[in-house]
């Protein structure tokens, strides 16, 4: 929502790719945590748990600074923030279909990698959401048949992934703040953000029975296959539903009109 707020005149798409970057480095940085304080990590769970506390407290600081220059800014340029009505379920009903469509593909599809903000770089720069969106949704399925139908070299899926989990999310969360009217925009995107996890969830737990159920290991290495199935069936609805969301806002008119709204 800050992003929106002090973006939305111009580079939201960028300033989102660089939030979305800057959270993966977050999470990529928790995992290494091991690693870099091993240290801290073998003198039992207080050190740690001192680390994460420390982290916190930069947080919570980074926090009150940013309520105090966003207080100043309204105060500078009198836009006091406005009130909005009490949202019902109800509402949830008016955002429309090409939001549903955008969320759906966030369920089916989301990761993010570091080059995000340069993606967002060009969201900004071409104006377009829905082709990107198609494009790169489009690259998953395909790495996904190439590793596990053809002989090619992992290099070629491996790149392919790298565009499209760099590419989808640096156009998905601006394209939202479009879709849906700013006194919404949080509802909206925590709801995405809350059945995008429930469904990275549910796939991990399909994932692992698949591989139960298959016997898949470093001695059966065919028995991935059901499971790679499953990532390209989801992968390829992802793309189905990129393509519903072109046809339903993602037209250069809808665009351009989303762009001067």
């Amino acid at each position: 929502m800050a992003i929106v707020d002090w973006f939305a005149g111009g580079g939201i798409a960028f300033a989102m790719g660089l939030s979305l970057a800057i959270g993966r480095s977050r999470s990529f940085s928790a995992d290494m945590s091991p690693t870099w304080f091993f240290c801290a990590y073998s003198a039992g769970w207080q050190p740690p748990l001192v680390i994460a506390a420390s982290i916190a407290a930069i947080g919570l600081v980074a926090a009150i600074a940013y309520r105090g220059l966003d207080t100043k800014h309204r105060v500078a340029t009198s836009s006091p923030r406005p009130l909005h009505p009490r949202l019902t379920p109800r509402d949830l009903l008016l955002f429309g279909r090409a939001y549903w469509y955008l969320l759906v593909l966030c369920v089916l599809w989301y990761a993010a990698m570091f080059a995000t903000p340069a993606f967002g770089w060009l969201r900004d720069r071409t104006g377009r959401y829905a082709p990107l969106l198609v494009f790169g949704a489009l690259l998953l399925p395909l790495a996904i048949v190439i590793m596990a139908y053809t002989s090619w070299s992992l290099w070629i899926a491996t790149a392919l992934i790298g565009v499209s989990y760099s590419l989808v999310p640096a156009v998905m969360w601006p394209l939202l703040s479009k879709l849906v009217v700013p006194e919404r925009f949080g509802t909206a995107i925590g709801l995405m953000w809350v059945v995008q996890n429930a469904g990275i969830a549910g796939a991990n737990l399909v994932a692992g029975w698949l591989n139960d159920r298959a016997g898949a290991s470093a001695l059966n290495p065919e028995g991935y296959e059901p499971m790679m199935r499953f990532f390209g069936i989801s992968s390829s609805l992802g793309f189905v539903f990129a393509l519903m969301l072109w046809l339903t806002a993602g037209r250069r008119r809808h665009e351009v009109g989303m762009s001067r709204s």
